[in-house]
């Protein structure tokens, strides 16, 4: 069967060589062509076609707009988008907008016409499969009804009508819970949102109208709407039976699940069952027990002996004891009495036993133990300043921190009444005279201590009272040196007052304080962001974004300051260089956040973006058309003169196109990217693999001993080592290259070495440098300058040298994840 095709383009000339070319690769494909939406809309209402494949950017409409009006006139056949366009321009729009695919031109036009004609055949074949559904749909026997995400019937089947009391009641228009009882409904709407929300199919099952039904739901996509298929069947004679089951296995169950002892059932090696109280004994939810390796619940020491046991009841049958430390779910153990005997369950041989607890005063004892070494390690160990003092005011115990700071020995801290020792000012003695004396404790708070050498110091404390039976018998005091906070809140009160950086103070997310040149950025008086959600200023597709780079800042994982978009008070977008750190605020931990406006620079850079994007799409579009008739005329047959004349303008075509790429490329390099996690075994093989044609046709080996590593780079590293890699190819003049990655503590080196004529010294300097080229090369002089920034913006730097192999050496440095 024929595929009528409408192939609308601005440019006429690649409108003639399109269809030529489409007509030779597929002889089904019979295509009409339009110089305009308009013309095209003209066609499409006189001529029944398959599919639309449309350019992006045209004079009088641009794609998206051709494809909104299309739907508008209920016109229901695949659009396809094919452009010069590069597809992390547009390509998101492009599916958003409900376009079926998207397809660059690319460089070598025929290729990219060939992938075209397989994607148009897959596109007509999906939709006219989809309408088979449709008449599936209608004359199935299975209760059918397409509902829509509030619940309102779109479509039923006739089988679904016939199951209804009454034959002639409407029901498209009419919401499901006119046909379901009110919980059934809110039910099976909620099921169908899910199954919209994750694209996978859900399954119900409810009691209505005096029987049982299962229903599955089934996403799905139409034109216009979002909505959901339901198959209804009923399932009251299995429910029965399984009630039957149901009943019998209760009546086992109520002699364990009340008993006073854990009841366990062993099959395989696996709990097959375990009581409330087997489950309260060792601390878990049944779930976290059914299914899973009895060993779980047995301590280290005592696996053997156990599994041994269990092993011999297995073979030889009869009853055991046994007494082992189980584990419980909290890591901790306790001694436990096991008795067992040989059973059957579910028609297969078991383990039947009971469990007594009997660890109780072995626990308990552990237990102090354990926690009595917990709190000497963490009372020595704590990066903060810990003291003991009696009810008499006298100190009892302080840690190696407190003496550190204080630069005190401990024979002159231990015994010494608090009020005369010298590292407390008369106003923190007067504090804490008065904290020791309250009978609630409160909020943290803080005073200077002078130490013995050195500049005062600011502490943070936090008070707790020390009791035996009841009994206030001392506090203990952990207190946190917050000087640099101190120093930090001090700063941040006089930024406040800048005209020259805005400043805002968040505390919980919220705004606490900001400053007057931060009004005039935003629009925004003090009074009115005071106590506002500081992410509302933000728009919110960028606000994970930059909530991420904060907190890596605030974490010390970011030095540079990163930028974002934020809304003002008028509902315009403005954009600012930020930067975050930790403060002191008001007595309580805050974070500061200072930027500048860089809107004005930000538009400037978008507006030269667009015109560089705009000239690179022309030309790139006017090359292909070259190229393609360059490639028609190299199939015929030409004098030898004409031949070297086609193949150096193809050359030069080719030359054309990488030189726009590579400088697209730079300007990629600039822009601010996420770092991400990158498989570099995947990324290398992939290179490789793409490149080993070539060097097969060149009689050249390329080696690469594969190695599972991970770095954080981005998408242009796969720039860099094709680069690489086609460089040693097109240059080397050798017979053989090696790649080869080494770890290097927090970095990783990917080294590409050849054994060809190697680089002089001489030019070593000069290889990365912007507009180089060697004796040999007829290139842009980019290649390398593009892999020296590309390795600089994520973090490494990459160096040349001679191979052992004799030819050249590039060593790549990459952080690790």
């Amino acid at each position: 069967m024929g595929i009528k095709v409408l192939l609308v383009d601005d440019n006429s000339s690649f409108l003639e060589h399109s269809r030529s070319l489409l007509k030779h690769i597929d002889e089904r494909l019979e295509v009409d062509t339009a110089l305009s939406t308009e013309e095209g809309l003209k066609l499409l209402s006189e001529v029944d076609y398959d599919a639309i494949v449309s350019d992006y950017r045209m004079p009088d409409k641009d794609g998206l707009s051709f494809l909104k009006e299309v739907r508008e006139r209920s016109i229901d056949i695949p659009f396809l988008i094919f452009t010069i366009v590069g597809k992390d321009e547009i390509a998101r729009k492009v599916y958003d907008a409900g376009a079926d695919h998207f397809l660059e031109k690319g460089e070598n036009l025929k290729d990219r016409l060939e992938t075209l004609a397989r994607v148009i055949e897959r596109e007509v074949y999906d939709h006219r499969s989809k309408t088979k559904y449709e008449d599936l749909f209608y004359e199935s026997t299975d209760l059918m009804i397409e509902m829509d995400k509030e619940g309102k019937i779109i479509d039923a089947n006739p089988a679904f009508k016939d199951g209804l009391p009454k034959k002639d009641v409407e029901v498209k228009g009419k919401h499901v819970s006119e046909f379901f009882s009110k919980d059934v409904a809110e039910k099976m709407v909620d099921t169908g949102k899910l199954s919209m929300e994750s694209g996978e199919k859900k399954e119900l099952e409810y009691e209505s109208m005096g029987g049982w039904y299962h229903s599955i739901f089934i996403p799905i996509t139409n034109k216009d709407m979002r909505s959901f298929h339901v198959v209804i069947r009923d399932i009251t004679h299995r429910k029965k039976i399984e009630e039957k089951l149901q009943r019998r296995e209760e009546r086992y169950r109520d002699l364990v699940e009340g008993s006073i002892v854990g009841v366990y059932v062993i099959q395989d090696n696996v709990f097959k069952y375990v009581n409330p109280e087997f489950c309260r004994m060792l601390g878990y939810e049944r779930e976290d027990l059914t299914e899973k390796h009895y060993l779980n619940v047995v301590g280290s020491e005592d696996e053997d002996f156990i599994k041994k046991s269990i092993e011999k009841r297995e073979k030889e049958g009869g009853m055991s004891r046994h007494v082992f430390k189980g584990s419980m779910k909290e890591g901790t153990e306790k001694f436990l009495e096991a008795h067992s005997v040989s059973t059957t369950y579910e028609g297969r041989p078991a383990i039947q036993g009971t469990l007594l607890d009997i660890s109780a005063r072995k626990e308990a004892q552990r237990k102090l133990k354990k926690s009595q070494e917990r709190f000497k390690n963490l009372f020595q160990l704590t990066p903060d300043l810990v003291f003991m003092i009696n009810s008499d005011g006298y100190f009892e115990n302080v840690n190696d921190t407190f003496l550190e700071i204080t630069g005190y020995d401990e024979e002159e801290i231990i015994g010494q009444y608090y009020g005369d020792l010298s590292f407390f000012s008369k106003e923190s003695l007067e504090t804490l005279r008065e904290k020791l004396k309250e009978k609630e404790r409160s909020r943290p708070f803080s005073f200077k201590i002078e130490p013995k050498k050195g500049t005062k110091k600011f502490l943070e404390v936090n008070m707790e009272d020390l009791t035996e039976e009841g009994e206030v018998v001392g506090h203990i005091c952990i207190a946190r040196d917050i000087t640099e906070w101190k120093r930090l809140e001090d700063l941040s009160n006089g930024l406040l007052k800048s005209r020259e950086l805005g400043l805002i103070v968040i505390k919980g997310g919220e705004i606490k304080e900001t400053n007057p040149y931060f009004e005039e950025i935003s629009g925004y008086s003090r009074d009115e962001v005071i106590g506002m959600d500081a992410l509302d200023l933000l728009p919110s597709e960028e606000r994970e974004r930059v909530r991420r780079k904060a907190v890596e800042m605030l974490k010390g994982k970011r030095k540079e300051p990163y930028e974002h978009g934020v809304l003002k008070k008028d509902g315009k977008k403005g954009w600012v260089l930020e930067q975050v750190s930790p403060i002191h605020y008001e007595g309580e931990r805050a974070t500061l956040a200072t930027f500048v406006d860089i809107t004005e620079r930000k538009e400037a850079v978008e507006r030269q973006e667009f015109l560089h994007s705009l000239l690179r799409h022309d030309i790139l579009n006017k090359n292909q058309v070259v190229q393609g008739y360059l490639q028609l005329l190299e199939e015929r047959e030409l004098e030898p003169s004409m031949e070297r004349f086609v193949e150096k303008a193809l050359s030069t075509i080719k030359e054309s196109t990488e030189q726009i790429k590579k400088v697209r490329k730079l300007r990629d390099i600039d822009r601010e990217e996420d770092l991400k996690d990158i498989d570099l075994n995947i990324l290398l093989s992939t290179i490789i693999e793409k490149e080993r044609m070539t060097t097969e046709d060149l009689g050249m080996k390329i080696r690469y001993q594969e190695k599972d590593i991970h770095v954080r780079g981005g998408d242009l590293l796969k720039e860099l080592f094709s680069n690489l890699i086609e460089n040693s190819i097109k240059h080397s003049g050798g017979s053989e290259i090696k790649v080869s990655v080494e770890e290097e503590g927090e970095n990783v080196s990917v080294i590409i070495e050849d054994d060809g004529k190697g680089i002089p010294d001489h030019e070593k300097d000069r290889i990365f440098k912007r507009g180089y080229k060697g004796r040999d090369s007829s290139g842009s002089g980019l290649g390398m300058h593009l892999v020296e920034k590309i390795t600089e913006n994520y973090g490494g730097n990459i160096e040349v040298s001679d191979s052992k192999m004799g030819g050249a050496l590039f060593k790549v440095y990459l952080q690790k994840v």
